[in-house]
């Protein structure tokens, strides 16, 4: 059974303006070797656009984003694979509680760290994060 793994890390950085979290998200495909590519199109609720992605097997895609609260912005993804497409959000509030870690700190402020991975299998999507099992979140 194979796996793609999205992955959020999250760091929160005190600013002038306020509080906000650095979140790096991570799209990795690890579906079976003779599996077509997995499509994915990412975008945010502030218009930030990733287009269509292929991702070979093994393939990561990644990208970083500021959150000035928990789940602001949202990030949505479509998936494509073979014959299936699902698109639910792969961040918003309700996932940042799943992504939630111990805070660590950070050269010259606190910095609260969260990773959340998501496992996309051949049945659906899982999340989870580097320290914890995976919980089934969506059929295909």
């Amino acid at each position: 059974m194979g796996v793609h793994h999205v992955s959020c890390s999250s760091h929160v950085i005190e600013g002038g303006d306020g509080e906000y979290k650095q979140v790096f998200l991570h799209i990795n495909n690890s579906l079976t070797n003779d599996s077509p590519a997995l499509v994915v199109h990412c975008q945010s609720s502030q218009g930030r656009d990733f287009g269509n992605v292929s991702l070979a097997d093994r393939s990561e895609f990644n990208t970083v984003f500021l959150a000035d609260s928990p789940g602001q912005p949202t990030y949505s993804c479509h998936f494509w694979w073979d014959p299936k497409q699902q698109e639910f959000n792969v961040y918003d509030k309700d996932i940042d509680g799943h992504c939630l870690s111990a805070a660590e700190a950070g050269p010259a402020q606190e910095v609260s760290t969260i990773s959340c991975y998501w496992h996309v299998q051949m049945d659906g999507f899982y999340i989870g994060t580097k320290d914890t099992s995976n919980e089934k979140f969506h059929d295909w």
